[in-house]
């Protein structure tokens, strides 16, 4: 389940990007990985920036992460994840950062194969609120729930598709921050084109969000993504870049430029 809770990083703090583990799920067999009582381990780090801010000052996210992975059933695990988050300006980290502990993952996830093209992929979560940030917005938990279908058509394609819905647990129907309105369920539907060339691979992707507000009120919106990566070994890395629309730009495009955003970010990942 590593594998999926780090390349999900991305889904969970931008909440775009969707089913990059795809690949690496591919590359090693799930039998390697589940052949003890000891957790599996791998450490995670993700970093992102805004390739549109034209500040003379280039603001990064970076985020390091611990996961944990128990094998209970040959089709099932349990994981634990948590980390560190942190703002730098260029090269200088933050010294007023107010806290650098990430919100607590724990989650269960059952994998099955189909067939020999076919395998299915759930996955059910919730995020405890220990970092400052959800807790000064007053976010009490998150909860998730995913169902993923990949297929693997040749050596070289696989498609990935994946429903995910998401209930965030609010204090407040306002956002201290933002004075926004708040989220209650987020539903996304993601599908991915998976070139695979030897150890690397080449993602294309895209997919849609209904956004439902504590008013009950509904909103669509849409993003893709280009996503490059690889895996030698025990290491894996991943760049992508990402897109999505906006409240005031509702229309539907099969491709979509930002604007206001051109997010890149950067995903390394080594498991012991």
């Amino acid at each position: 389940m590593w594998r999926a809770l780090v390349f999900n990083l991305i889904l969970f703090q931008s909440g775009l990007a969707m089913g990059a583990d795809a690949v690496v799920n591919n590359s090693v067999s799930s039998a390697s990985l589940h052949s003890s009582l000891l957790p599996t381990v791998a450490l995670a780090y993700n970093g992102a920036t805004d390739l549109n801010d034209r500040s003379r000052q280039k603001i990064y996210s970076h985020t390091l992460g611990l996961y944990l992975d128990w094998s209970v059933h040959k089709k099932l695990s349990l994981g634990v994840s948590g980390g560190l988050t942190y703002i730098s300006i260029d090269h200088e980290i933050l010294r007023d950062n107010r806290d650098w502990l990430t919100d607590i993952y724990l989650g269960g996830e059952y994998s099955a194969r189909l067939n020999s093209t076919h395998s299915l992929n759930a996955q059910i979560g919730a995020f405890l609120p220990t970092s400052e940030d959800s807790q000064f917005e007053g976010i009490r938990s998150r909860f998730l729930a995913a169902m993923g279908l990949k297929s693997k058509l040749s050596s070289w394609y696989l498609l990935n598709q994946r429903l995910v819905v998401k209930y965030v647990w609010n204090t407040f129907d306002y956002s201290p921050v933002s004075d926004e309105l708040n989220r209650s369920w987020v539903t996304d539907y993601g599908l991915d084109n998976i070139f695979v060339l030897g150890s690397a691979f080449i993602q294309l992707g895209g997919g849609l969000r209904i956004s439902t507000y504590i008013d009950q009120q509904s909103e669509l919106s849409y993003f893709n993504q280009v996503k490059l990566g690889f895996k030698s070994g025990s290491v894996s890395a991943a760049i992508a870049y990402l897109n999505g629309s906006y409240r005031d730009d509702q229309r539907l495009q099969p491709l979509f430029y930002d604007r206001y955003k051109q997010l890149v970010e950067l995903g390394l990942v080594y498991a012991f």
